[in-house]
């Protein structure tokens, strides 16, 4: 969400400028490896300019070429780069080595561009939308389908689906949107003469510090690289201090209430950092009525193992799911010790749970490093 968030921007910002032409590209498939996955997305604009990216920096400059065109044909295109060609790199003026075909689709933007509109308000709403992307493979013919430029359409539980472009979607499609909705996953899916990459789009996480401390500082900043929003409760006005904490909501939160923003949705996480056991425990209380997915305490075993202790002794024990979403001692293993170290720790293992994946040195998972979710 960060790199639409930095393009949607960044589209307001071009868009205001004179004669100013801007193109998306979205990576929709990939067979094989590649930098970026299927998602990825990059602005350009006929004046040389670029936010975001489709790979680690190799065919950047190639797209923004062609892009140029594609502007001025005001037609959306697709754009495929093999990096197993080294007649393919030849061209492009690089080598490549990804070891895979990349599949990125262009698409110029007129005012009041429905892919935009759509991410923007998907940014506003903060829950999963999917999107999906309308799209011919090179090896299809393009005239079976007349006028599919720019079709795509949007599906949300509450609103529904929103279409552009899409007298084509069938039932079929439209319950296959919803099962792969669910699963919360990108996937590119070939029908028999055309393509879809459904694209999941997740709001930023929302990370919840509990605490004011100075070790606090090096975990705001680095999620805050990441994009994620950060909002600091602590029941001490004196320690919410503007400057330690830049780019935060700051809100003075006593024992017995939460921060009403806090719903308990997938995208909250909760951390209890205050270094006051009392508080943090009191806190804790109140975080187990929310349906949040993850709550990480800060401090070593024995002192978990205290709360669990006085929960029981409240008659309040905890449940097999409270202990899942329980997270203490915080963070991965990573041998941190200092506030920066553990920061990262504690970003690292955050990012996992959100992501859903089992922590591990890539070099020790087998199989692909990435999910395979696009079929060709």
């Amino acid at each position: 969400m960060y790199e639409i968030r930095k393009i949607t921007e960044a589209y307001k910002q071009f868009s205001a400028q004179e004669n100013t032409t801007c193109a998306l590209a979205t990576v929709v498939n990939l067979k094989g490896s590649g930098y970026r996955r299927p998602g990825a997305k990059m602005l350009l604009t006929d004046k040389g300019q670029w936010v975001g990216a489709i790979s680690g920096g190799c065919l950047e400059g190639d797209a923004l070429r062609k892009t140029r065109q594609i502007i001025q044909e005001k037609k959306p295109k697709l754009l495929r780069y093999d990096t197993m060609n080294d007649q393919d790199a030849q061209q492009i003026g690089i080598g490549l080595g990804c070891n895979g075909v990349l599949d990125v689709l262009i698409e110029p933007l007129e005012p009041n561009h429905w892919t935009m509109q759509q991410m923007e308000n998907i940014l506003q709403q903060k829950t999963p939308t999917l999107l999906a992307h309308f799209f011919i493979p090179p090896e299809f013919e393009p005239s079976t389908f007349e006028g599919w430029q720019n079709a795509q359409f949007s599906f949300h539980p509450e609103k529904g689906f929103l279409e552009n472009n899409c007298a084509w979607l069938t039932p079929n499609i439209k319950e296959e949107a919803k099962n792969i909705y669910q699963q919360q996953k990108n996937q590119t899916i070939f029908y028999e003469n055309y393509a879809l990459f459904y694209e999941i789009i997740l709001p930023d996480i929302e990370l919840y510090i509990f605490g004011g401390g100075y070790d606090i500082i090096p975990l705001t900043q680095m999620a805050q690289l990441l994009g994620w929003q950060t909002i600091i409760a602590e029941e001490c006005p004196a320690h919410l201090i503007p400057k330690n904490f830049p780019n935060s909501q700051l809100i003075n939160t006593q024992t017995h209430t939460l921060p009403p923003s806090l719903t308990g949705a997938t995208h909250q996480k909760a951390l209890l950092m205050s270094h006051n056991y009392k508080y943090d425990l009191k806190m804790l209380q109140q975080l187990l009525k929310t349906p949040l997915e993850y709550i990480g305490i800060l401090g070593p075993k024995k002192r978990f193992e205290k709360m669990r202790q006085e929960l029981l002794s409240q008659n309040t024990p905890l449940s097999p799911e409270d202990e899942q979403r329980i997270h203490s001692p915080i963070g991965l293993d990573l041998g941190a010790e200092t506030p920066e170290e553990i920061a990262l720790a504690i970003i690292a293992e955050i990012q996992s749970h959100h992501k859903k994946t089992n922590a591990i040195a890539l070099k020790n998972k087998q199989g692909s490093i990435h999910s395979r979710n696009s079929f060709a």
